[in-house]
């Protein structure tokens, strides 16, 4: 049976969302301010077969009960992948290296695991990766399976472009960076709107001042985004 929510209880929700983490949304963007140099719009038009067709992937149980990304795996996929933070680890440990990955939560300390946090020993103790079902593999040996993903990020890293809100956690930029720069890859960061982009080019490009300021790019953003932007970050 379908169900539906009223517009009246999604635009509670998005106020929600909204008076949970705009304080902490709007820090981080002043702290990524300094990285903010192009727009998402600025990103190169995908050619050939990978701009004929796209597949987008989120994190879940399905993902993994179904063997999605191993079936897109199989399919020898020509077209763009795009998935969410949380489904990048199940990709790379299946082999299957995407186009382009979306991070948008500001908690401080959640979602740099996505990418494999290089100071999860000096952090404390948190139970929510034992917890979470998102991506199942990081429930039991934390460490180990942390200082496998550094690796995979890492060697993959550069090939994949990252799509970054402006609100996330500024450890979650630095990580990025971390891998571009690691691999001498010149970066790009990017911002117009409520969206930061990185992506590695062969030749740095000058930079130039965003054309708004971050608060205006965020006080733009109509509520229903500000529901997709329940973000993780770190200060």
């Amino acid at each position: 049976m379908k169900t539906s929510l009223s517009h009246s209880a999604l635009d509670l929700v998005a106020r929600a969302t909204f008076k949970k983490t705009a304080e902490i949304g709007f820090r981080h963007a002043q702290e990524n301010l300094p990285h903010m140099t192009r727009t998402i719009l600025d990103l190169p038009k995908a050619e050939g077969s990978h701009g004929s067709s796209a597949i987008v992937m989120s994190a879940g149980p399905s993902l993994h009960r179904r063997e999605s990304v191993q079936r897109v795996r199989d399919l020898n996929y020509r077209g763009t992948v795009v998935v969410a933070d949380g489904a990048l680890g199940a990709c790379l440990r299946a082999g299957l290296v995407p186009d382009y990955v979306v991070t948008v939560d500001p908690h401080p300390t959640w979602i740099i695991r996505w990418f494999g946090d290089p100071d999860l020993a000096r952090r404390a103790d948190d139970d929510y990766f034992r917890r979470q079902d998102l991506d199942p593999a990081l429930n039991t040996r934390e460490h180990e399976r942390n200082e496998e993903l550094i690796a995979l990020v890492n060697q993959h890293g550069p090939k994949i472009k990252v799509i970054i809100a402006t609100c996330v956690s500024p450890n979650v930029t630095r990580r990025c960076l971390q891998v571009l720069w690691a691999a001498r890859n010149p970066l790009s960061i990017v911002t117009r709107g409520p969206m930061t982009t990185f992506w590695p080019m062969r030749q740095p490009r000058p930079r130039r001042e965003p054309s708004r300021t971050w608060e205006t790019c965020q006080i733009t953003v109509p509520a229903p985004i500000s529901t997709s932007l329940s973000m993780n970050a770190d200060s």
